[in-house]
């Protein structure tokens, strides 16, 4: 399976451990604002019910319900009258109900039939909303721009093409050393980057990991120690040293759902994936935080524009007379993790309230 097809497959995946989570209950007549708990995960002005759109993700509609979307789960329970509630497609309808006082979101199909009922639907599953805007993400799937330290200098490694060339192209055979598994084991596609500048943390001035340039795609042709590869869909002439990434199996797990992540998490933004400057909603970032710190793909953090120190040029009197001030940190958004090494994760901006910018801060939702 390609990294595309792994998004794909695993995005369905995804809904179906949300969509688990729609419940089956009748529903009620909305209540009173007076008659609604306190501490409501609901925003202002909530809609009673939302018709699914094409180009929707699962994270846009509950946007629609919830103060925090990551939060879904929360509200939505099993619907035991829906055989396969994997999916939302568009056309259906999402409804907001209240049981034992509690929200909770009911999900409605019509079938044609002047009703709207709780059951299959026989379509194509490609038509199927995503949890999150895949596009936005899969060039990072496929082709990492940073990759942790360890990773990179671990990877194997071209050492020179088999005609004694010092650069090579498409269709070239190279001789390449590193592999540590073989035969059914090893997979056979990969792709060769060249390490570029390094990532340094801002905090320690440690090297998190390094740009991974992309050169080329490559084939395993021979086992052994050295192996050879031939290099395909070239991009840039390869030389020696540049290493080969296994990239499989680095789409969204089936299993991934968001949540707070289970320890403290106090980091920064370090990189914005894909150039430019500014920082913005769907964008990808690379922060200073990973599987060390106990992050996993699916977990969500906040995104924290850092509060300036100013003088006060109007204060006159009394002990602050000529301090400073620090302004207080402004929350700018939230983000998703998607991909982590061992320092550093990759991150969608799922929502943005304000600029953002390399150097702000992420912490727990």
């Amino acid at each position: 399976m390609n990294a595309q097809e792994s998004v794909t497959t695993s995005s369905y995946g995804l809904c179906a451990a949300l969509l688990a989570a729609l419940l089956a209950a009748a529903p009620v007549a909305a209540q009173t604002t007076e008659t609604r708990t306190s501490g409501t995960v609901l925003r202002e002005g909530v809609p009673e019910t939302y018709v699914v759109q094409r180009g929707d993700t699962l994270w846009d509609i509950s946007a629609r319900f919830l103060r925090d979307p990551w939060l879904w789960p929360d509200i939505w329970t099993v619907n035991p009258d829906i055989a396969n509630p994997h999916l939302i497609y568009p056309g259906d309808i999402i409804r907001l109900v209240w049981v034992d006082g509690q929200p909770r979101l009911v999900l409605e199909r019509d079938h044609g039939e002047g009703r709207l009922q709780p059951r299959i639907r026989e379509t194509d599953t490609a038509e199927a909303i995503h949890v999150i805007p895949l596009e936005a993400i899969r060039p990072f799937l496929s082709r990492p721009q940073f990759v942790g330290r360890s990773e990179l200098d671990d990877a194997p490694y071209l050492l020179r093409a088999v005609d004694g060339r010092l650069m090579s192209g498409e269709a070239h055979r190279v001789y390449a050393r590193g592999f540590r598994e073989s035969g059914d084991n090893l997979n056979l596609d990969w792709t060769v980057v060249r390490k570029g500048q390094s990532l340094i943390d801002p905090e320690t001035g440690d090297v998190l990991g390094y740009e991974a340039e992309y050169v080329a795609e490559a084939q395993i042709d021979r086992l052994g120690d050295p192996a050879t590869v031939m290099l395909i869909s070239s991009q840039r002439e390869a030389r020696a040293g540049d290493r080969l990434l296994d990239l499989t199996g680095t789409g969204l797990e089936a299993g991934l759902q968001p949540r707070a992540p289970n320890s403290e998490i106090d980091g920064h933004i370090v990189a914005r994936l894909g150039g430019g400057i500014q920082i913005a909603q769907y964008h990808s970032v690379a922060i200073n935080r990973g599987s060390e710190h106990g992050l996993e793909p699916g977990m969500v953090l906040s995104i924290w524009r850092a509060g300036e120190e100013i003088r006060d040029p109007h204060a006159r009197r009394g002990w602050f007379r000529g301090r400073k001030v620090q302004l207080p940190d402004e929350r700018a958004g939230e983000l998703l993790i998607y991909r982590t090494w061992g320092q550093i994760s990759y991150a969608l901006v799922m929502r943005s309230t304000r600029d953002m910018d390399v150097g702000d801060i992420v912490r727990n939702p």
